[in-house]
């Protein structure tokens, strides 16, 4: 028995998977976003309580994935957000019980 999967089908998965990849390898951006607004923070506030340490376009650069901050910025972003340094990288753990 010979099992064939057609081009389209395999372009779909991948195109998925690599959708998948791109979301997990912005965790610390989906991170800053999370905390940012859960402290009820614009970009803006989030640059002014930063004491211009960086700047607005920078943070949203980091929450868009395109840049990674040096520890200046991770330690000054994890005070003012008041939240460890770990946060921004952890994942966390999925259990699936059936």
């Amino acid at each position: 028995m010979n099992l064939t999967i057609s081009k389209p089908t395999l372009l779909l998965s991948n195109k998925f998977k690599n959708i998948n990849r791109l979301k997990m390898e912005n965790v610390f951006g989906n991170k800053l976003v999370s905390a940012r607004k859960m402290a009820g923070m614009s970009l803006q506030d989030l640059e002014d309580k930063l004491d211009k340490v960086v700047s607005r376009q920078a943070l949203h650069k980091y929450e868009q994935g395109k840049m990674k901050p040096d520890s200046q910025v991770l330690i000054a972003l994890s005070n003012v957000l008041e939240c460890t340094c770990r946060l921004f990288y952890s994942i966390p753990a999925v259990q699936v019980e059936s």
